[in-house]
């Protein structure tokens, strides 16, 4: 029987993906960079990278890179906002529209506030916005640029380019934190801003799988939960794979791909490849959608840890909309979907939103 099974993971692994995709734009303009606002072709981005649902409804804030701010976008309409940003860079606190941000990029959304806590890389902290004002404080990390790798709580803590936060489904505490360049994954909880290290060892890179300290990561940039909330897929984007966490038990292991081996080969679980994944969204039935960025592909991983690769050719970027394959992409990045069920991609190297639609 357990040869039957595995027989028929193998062939179901290496059946073409049956659903085709259509692309095409919904906010901002390929290969044009700005900061305005405005719906559809009229905004503009600066290489927005990741994607935070709002909860309770189908639209998103966005991490825009290098605009150093965040912005919303109605998933309805394409119409895009500033919810915060000067547009300088710094780590200035204040009003939303005088606030300054180093990069800002993860963002995770509590659900009983509505406040945004951000990862703002290059400032080395979480930055938080109060709702409804968007007003700017500092939730964890020092208030000056400081990298480090302590634990500690509020300011005190310290990190080295976080680059990915989330909460469990329907939650607002804890805040998981992809702390990239200290190869660990972070918790704080809220809203105490008490820091303490989840998963891998501060410092020290590596492929191990594990419990707690004994995991290793290679720059960890994103956290996305499944459904229940009993795990979260990281974006382990130097070794090439998604890594799954269980949660509370800490037990790290490699959902897809092969650690420390690149590559765009679809296939089961470890039969397949990423190269340097950066976006990760997971749907109502439970896949998760990669943005593997310098596949400039978007991949499709099933439960039963299938991956297919759903929009764009491996190794071939450009801006072009079209059907499966034809599709290109530059560095995508964060992975949202709308109330039809469509896909969205943050675009990044193509200062746009892109939309994926199935068509058969």
């Amino acid at each position: 029987m357990r040869v039957l099974v595995v027989a028929v993971l193998i062939l179901a692994a290496t059946t073409v993906e049956a659903i085709v995709y259509s692309a095409s734009a919904l906010a901002g303009f390929k290969g044009a960079s700005g900061s305005t606002s405005g719906t559809g072709s009229a905004a503009r981005f600066t290489n927005p990278i990741s994607l935070g649902k709002i909860p309770g409804t189908n639209d998103y804030y966005i991490g825009d890179r290098w605009n150093h701010r965040i912005r919303k976008i109605v998933t309805a309409t394409g119409a895009v906002t500033t919810i915060a940003g000067s547009g300088g860079q710094g780590a200035f606190n204040g009003a939303a529209g005088s606030a300054t941000f180093n990069q800002p990029l993860g963002l995770a959304v509590a659900a009983s506030t509505g406040n945004i806590y951000v990862a703002d890389s290059s400032n080395h902290a979480i930055r938080l916005l109060t709702s409804p004002s968007f007003a700017v404080t500092h939730f964890a990390g020092a208030t000056t640029p400081t990298v480090g790798a302590v634990d500690a709580t509020g300011t005190a803590a310290r990190f080295a380019s976080p680059e990915g936060c989330a909460f469990p489904p329907g939650a607002s505490t804890p805040l998981y934190i992809a702390d990239a360049y200290n190869y660990a994954i972070r918790v704080a909880t809220v809203p105490g801003a008490v820091v303490t290290t989840f998963a891998g060892t501060k410092g020290t890179t590596g492929t191990a799988d594990g419990t707690g300290a004994a995991a290793r990561f290679a720059y960890p940039v994103t956290i996305a939960f499944n459904n229940a909330g009993s795990a979260f897929y990281v974006a382990d984007h130097w070794n090439h794979a998604i890594r799954q966490v269980t949660v509370p038990g800490k037990v790290v292991s490699t959902f897809a791909g092969v650690c420390g081996v690149s590559g765009s080969m679809d296939g089961l679980g470890p039969a397949s490849r990423f190269n340097n994944p950066v976006g990760l969204g997971v749907d109502s039935s439970g896949n998760i959608f990669v943005g593997d960025w310098d596949n400039h592909i978007v991949r499709k991983i099933s439960s039963i840890r299938i991956v297919t690769t759903i929009a764009g050719s491996p190794g071939l970027s450009g801006s072009s909309d079209g059907i499966g394959s034809t599709i290109r992409f530059t560095h995508p990045g964060g992975i949202g979907f709308d109330a039809a069920g469509d896909i969205l991609v943050a675009d990044y190297g193509n200062h746009d939103i892109r939309k994926l639609t199935i068509v058969a």
